[in-house]
């Protein structure tokens, strides 16, 4: 149990990156804590100095040896361990689809790093139990281009586009009862997602290949989004870089020496058991562009394009 002074300490720490929390001592475990502006909670272990990775068996198996342990087990448990002037802290347990997991590849990180303390709350954020809109600096377009060859689903190629004045949903100013009707049954319409040179020209090499290939996209907008790209993730088995290629002819339509420009973009894929059949997906690897102006405008819109992978979760 934490004693007065370091429960003082951390609270001081934690006050840092969450508003209003409170942390209350809670049987074995050091401190329950709660956000109460957010509605986040988690639990704290604190430690003086970082413990062995047996260490952090044992105590996860004490807590799931206590009555209570399975209601304990639905909230995230935090490890901060003393380090000399700083705090690290780790997530120890999580509960993932509906039970709670031991976090078999810890990565302790410091709290004077940023980058850390964003991917904490993202992880809090996305395992309490209701919907929250998420800050708007992450508000995003998904893009699914499911592979669909002969009806069956081959895999997925995800990627995402940050919202921009030049990249913004197009919908319509007046909707009718039926159409507001339609998008509670069935979505927002596909033509009304913000689609440019880039998606065009991804889409296309694609259904090169895979002729039935369908995109979709999707809003990124909620924590139930975090959580569920999360799971894709899971599945995600390869990627490559596809090339954009500008190429310089002269009068007689022979390229000319020195003159061709190359940029590129990172494709993820989620591989299904069937994705080595017929068609050979590293085929897509490229695509040959002649206009050095289109080269230019694709730079320019890559700016706004992130892999699966880049997401922080």
């Amino acid at each position: 149990m934490l004693n007065e002074n370091q429960r003082h300490l951390l609270t001081n720490l934690l006050s840092q990156y969450f508003d209003n929390i409170q942390l209350t001592p809670f049987q074995m475990i050091d401190a329950q804590a709660n956000v109460r502006e957010s509605n986040m909670q988690f639990y704290v272990v604190y430690q003086s100095s970082r413990p062995t990775e047996d260490n952090v068996k044992n105590i996860y198996k004490q807590i799931g040896a206590l009555p209570n342990a399975s209601s304990i087990l639905q909230t995230p448990i935090i490890i901060i361990a003393a380090k000399a002037h700083d705090y690290e802290f780790a997530v120890m347990a999580f509960n993932d689809y509906g039970s709670s997991r031991l976090n078999k590849n810890i990565k302790w990180r410091n709290f004077s790093d940023a980058d850390g303390i964003e991917w904490l709350i993202q992880q809090l954020r996305i395992r309490r139990n209701h919907i929250e809109l998420l800050p708007e600096k992450m508000w995003l377009i998904k893009k699914t281009i499911f592979l669909n060859s002969d009806l069956i689903n081959d895999g997925e190629v995800i990627y995402f586009r940050k919202l921009s004045e030049d990249y913004k949903m197009n919908s319509p100013q007046n909707l009718t009862e039926k159409d507001r009707f339609d998008r509670v049954l069935n979505g927002t319409p596909e033509e009304e997602y913000p689609k440019d040179k880039l998606d065009e020209i991804i889409y296309q090499r694609f259904i090169d290949v895979y002729p039935n290939a369908k995109v979709k996209s999707e809003t990124f907008l909620f924590s139930t989004d975090l959580a569920n790209i999360r799971m894709k993730k899971e599945k995600l088995i390869s990627s490559f870089k596809l090339y954009f290629v500008a190429i310089s002819y002269d009068a007689l339509g022979q390229p000319r020496a020195n003159q061709v420009n190359q940029i590129d973009i990172d494709i993820e894929l989620l591989y299904y058991p069937n994705i080595f059949g017929k068609n050979n997906i590293l085929s897509i690897n490229q695509v040959v562009l002649t206009d050095d102006n289109v080269l230019s405008v694709i730079n320019r819109q890559r700016n706004t394009y992130q892999t699966l992978s880049s997401i922080n979760i």
